[in-house]
């Protein structure tokens, strides 16, 4: 017995403290229920309380007293409110901490000043029992046709049933907070009450926590589908305009290897919607030029046909090293502003420059001699869809992006920092 209780002694401790972090973390990363997540601050709360407890060796001093004593009050609380809002039951914010508030007094004034183990230990169980009798009833008649909830119910009103034996046994209470011979046995029936509270509070939960995920997963589907409808306006829609500029410009009737030609290039822009839908993780191009080498082949071309100067301008090497996700963004917008250029602006010569600050920031810039526009009727219009599109992508991988725009210039330039 004595190997088992002293493995217990640090080891229910140290597994309760952990447990609860773990679950404090998992409830808000997640957004579970409010009431599990006042679960999770019990846990805790149970753990380092009867980790302090099993530190003392002899009667406690007041200090340590207190401690337990706050902790214990703090497991109380945490209890009450994880209950009430498995109930939806409304708690009154104001009654509560006024209630609170004389507790803590009546627990310092009778473990530190009066040194009176028994009446403090009164004091912390008659709080609880005060806080909990006006909940009672709504507990009572809450009606719900699940066992597990009907459990908790029972589980809650058998707590308060529990202190009150303690209450009427003066030597049972004292013995919960001299430990030196009884720890193990406390240790062990906070251990069986809260896998019981637990077991029985997620299992309640399981069909809830089910729709979260649900929705969770709804959530990340359609922010595909969005995200599938950008790269088919910004590159398919990009490449049908490209076609239809040259088509409407063209002095003369396009010839079939033309036509042929313009098909290939929207056929292979529709591959690559395809494939970086459908891949999770891109690899990261080796150098800034192999990064600008796809756009800078496929609009080189167009603008050639067009009789529009290209020129590109991109370093050897990264001196800031983006993601995946931000080459790919950074590529999506690029693709966009120089569409915008073809079907806008009737330039004569568009500059694409990628370069880094000194701050080893990622600096896009698209110029072109265009007609311009006005920036802030644009942006108030809400008209175009592109620019919008633009936008919603940098603010994904926390870029900026301003523009400026002139009869005879207009500069598009991007900061990812």
């Amino acid at each position: 017995m004595y190997n088992i209780e002293n493995y217990f002694g640090l080891f229910i401790p140290s597994f309760l403290i952990i447990s609860g972090l773990f679950l404090i973390f998992t409830s808000i990363q997640k957004k579970l229920p409010l009431s599990i997540t006042w679960f999770a601050i019990l846990i805790l709360s149970s753990g380092n309380m009867l980790l302090v407890s099993y530190l003392q060796t002899s009667y406690p001093s007041t200090l340590l007293l207190f401690t337990v004593l706050v902790l214990s009050l703090s497991i109380l609380i945490s209890f009450y409110f994880s209950i009430s809002k498995k109930f939806n039951i409304e708690i009154n914010i104001t009654s509560f901490l006024l209630t609170t508030l004389i507790a803590i007094i009546l627990l310092v004034y009778y473990s530190q000043i009066k040194k009176d183990l028994h009446s403090t230990l009164i004091a912390l169980f008659l709080y609880y029992l005060l806080l909990t009798s006006i909940q009672i009833k709504k507990i009572i008649i809450f009606k719900t046709k699940k066992l597990f909830d009907n459990l908790l119910k029972i589980y809650f009103l058998g707590t308060i049933l529990i202190i009150i034996v303690f209450l009427l046994n003066r030597s049972s209470l004292e013995t919960i907070f001299i430990l030196n011979h009884h720890w193990f046995y406390l240790q062990f029936s906070f251990f069986i009450l809260l896998l019981i509270y637990s077991s029985l509070l997620l299992i309640s939960y399981t069909e809830e926590i089910f729709h979260i995920q649900q929705s969770d997963l709804q959530k990340i589907r359609q922010q595909e589908r969005l995200q599938l409808a950008h790269d088919l306006h910004d590159i398919v829609g990009g490449s049908l305009i490209r076609s239809i500029s040259v088509v409407s410009q063209s002095q003369q009737n396009l010839s079939n290897q033309q036509f042929l030609s313009m098909l290939k290039l929207l056929r292979d822009d529709l591959r690559e919607v395809i494939d970086s839908s459908s891949t999770v993780s891109k690899e990261i191009p080796k150098t800034p030029i192999l990064w600008g080498a796809p756009i800078r082949h496929r609009f080189s071309q167009i603008f050639n046909e067009l009789g529009i100067q290209s020129i590109w301008s991109f370093p050897e090497i990264w001196c800031s090293k983006p993601t995946a996700l931000e080459c790919l963004t950074l590529l999506r917008v690029t693709e966009e502003a120089l569409t915008n250029v073809i079907k806008h602006s009737y330039a004569k010569k568009v500059l694409v420059r990628l370069y880094f600050s000194d701050l080893k920031q990622i600096i896009l810039e698209i110029k072109d001699d265009g007609i311009g526009f006005n920036v802030d009727e644009i942006s108030a219009s809400n008209v175009n869809i592109g620019l919008k599109s633009m936008k919603i992508r940098l603010e994904k991988i926390q870029s900026t992006m301003n523009i400026y725009s002139r009869h005879g210039e207009t500069i598009i330039k991007i900061i990812k920092n």
